[in-house]
């Protein structure tokens, strides 16, 4: 009941649970350690993944289109959700779900 009056985070609350040292992403003692490890592109530390990566657009009013896969392969994403769905089911019920 709560909740639905006011926001439990403000954005600056939610911008400062991202960015603060405790929520950091990497171990902080192994940085120090091997700080020189730290030069190169940003991608090469960070898995790059995408989540209904057949739309073209907006997840409630796009497309889908297979094209996606590749545009997503050659902009560098290295883990794509993939669903394989039967005709006769529906969307709700994949046959197969590969992330």
């Amino acid at each position: 009941e709560n909740a639905t009056r006011e926001p439990a985070l403000t954005l600056l609350q939610f911008q400062q649970l991202l960015v603060g040292d405790w929520n950091s992403a990497v171990c902080p003692v192994k940085v120090a350690q091997d700080a020189d490890s730290l030069g190169q592109p940003l991608m090469d530390y960070w898995v790059s993944s995408s989540h209904n990566s057949y739309l073209d657009g907006d997840q409630l009013a796009s497309t889908s289109s297979a094209d996606m896969y590749r545009r997503l392969l050659l902009l560098g994403c290295r883990c794509i959700e993939i669903d394989c769905v039967n005709a006769r089911l529906t969307f709700e019920s994949p046959a197969a779900r590969i992330s």
